[in-house]
């Protein structure tokens, strides 16, 4: 049977309970939000995603057989609220939230959603988490898709964490990794979906290093080829060359980090072919008193130039209103991004690089990096 469409009033659809069969509903397609509450039902109805900032799927309803389209990527959206039977989804979903996310002394509106029998093989999911379901209960996209299970538990990720996997794929273990409890609202027990390209990973070689983790599938994983302990042991070689230049790009970068929202006071000659860059750090002092009001990056061989869309000059003496925002590699030089662009960009090369405080106390990055990190857990700045 066709569906008909069932279009929106002027300030979007309002629908407050009620049954509806064989419908098309066009979410965002007006300038307001729609509502859907009150424990609607949806049967073979399609829901198509107009406007990303004037929509979502996460509804208080029961929707069986319907169809789920977005017109583009999407992301970080939840769908713990509906409840989703036999459904079928379109399109390319990053960082959405699928079934029961919420432990239930924490629901606050209607009951939680659920996912039963639904069929994803017609979309990409990055980063995607499902609550409250199995892998056997859905249809699922294949290979380059990977799904961490953890529904019963994550002890098994300490293995690929400490092993040669590429480095992004360990930070997404280690969000769901058993370590230290913590309070939190959210299920731990859920099934994640990576979609390997969107990692920029090659799916080929990460393949020999997952092919015996059983929490890690796919639906044709039991058909692929196994890789041979050669095939294994020169995959790790080339992770773990990797991990070593992305050690030392973040090491380069680390001290450039520390700095953001600091203001760049100067750049002064300090001798013997280093370079001295003075930044205000008294922000931290806000929350973090200890911490000091300035610091100062000794660069060895530093040099340091302003970059600008008519072309570049050295950087020496004082510099005006320059909040770094960013610091980024191109090559070996550190550039630091500005609050404002028409500030430019400072290009910095240098050998090493060495902290002090305002007193000319050396000061460990890692030191640094504490106060950095303490500022930014302790909430709001006093009044």
């Amino acid at each position: 049977m066709m569906r008909s469409r069932l279009d929106p009033g002027e300030q979007g659809y309002e629908i407050r309970g009620g049954s509806f069969d064989l419908k098309v509903l066009t979410l965002g397609a007006t300038d307001f939000a729609d509502v859907i509450v009150g424990g609607a039902k949806f049967t073979d109805c399609e829901f198509r995603m107009k406007r990303v900032t004037k929509t979502d799927f996460n509804f208080d309803a029961t929707c069986t057989n319907c169809d789920f389209h977005l017109p583009k990527r999407v992301a970080n959206r939840y769908m713990d609220r509906p409840v989703l039977e036999s459904c079928r989804f379109h399109g390319h979903f990053v960082g959405f939230d699928f079934g029961p996310k919420f432990l239930d002394k924490y629901l606050l509106g209607p009951s939680p959603g659920s996912l039963r029998s639904c069929d994803f093989s017609d979309a990409r999911l990055h980063l995607c988490a499902f609550y409250g379901t199995s892998l056997a209960a859905h249809t699922w996209p294949d290979w380059p898709h990977i799904y961490l299970d953890y529904t019963e538990g994550a002890t098994w990720t300490h293995k690929l964490t400490v092993s040669h996997v590429p480095e992004r794929l360990k930070i997404i273990f280690g969000l769901h990794s058993d370590g230290a409890a913590k309070e939190t609202r959210v299920r731990s027990e859920c099934i994640v979906s990576v979609y390997l390209p969107d990692l920029e990973v090659d799916p080929e070689a990460l393949w020999p290093l997952i092919q015996d983790v059983p929490q890690v599938w796919f639906p044709g994983k039991a058909e692929k080829p196994l890789a041979t302990p050669e095939q294994v042991a020169a995959v790790e070689r080339t992770n773990e060359e990797a991990a070593r230049e992305l050690a030392s790009k973040r090491d380069r970068l680390a001290p450039f980090n520390l700095a953001y929202r600091c203001w760049l006071l100067e750049c002064r000659n300090a001798g013997d072919a280093g370079l001295e860059l003075v930044f205000d750090s008294s922000y931290l002092q806000k929350r973090v008193p200890e911490a000091p009001g300035k610091v100062r990056l000794f660069l060895e061989e530093g040099r340091a130039f302003l970059r600008k869309p008519g072309g570049s000059e050295a950087l020496s003496g004082a510099v005006e209103k320059f909040m770094v925002t960013a610091a980024v590699l191109e090559g070996d030089a550190v550039i630091l991004k500005p609050h404002r662009k028409e500030r430019g960009q400072v290009v910095i090369d240098f050998a090493t690089c060495a902290a002090r405080d305002e007193n000319e106390r050396p000061l460990e990055i890692s030191r640094l990096r504490e106060y950095v990190n303490h500022y930014w857990s302790s909430g709001e700045d006093p009044a």
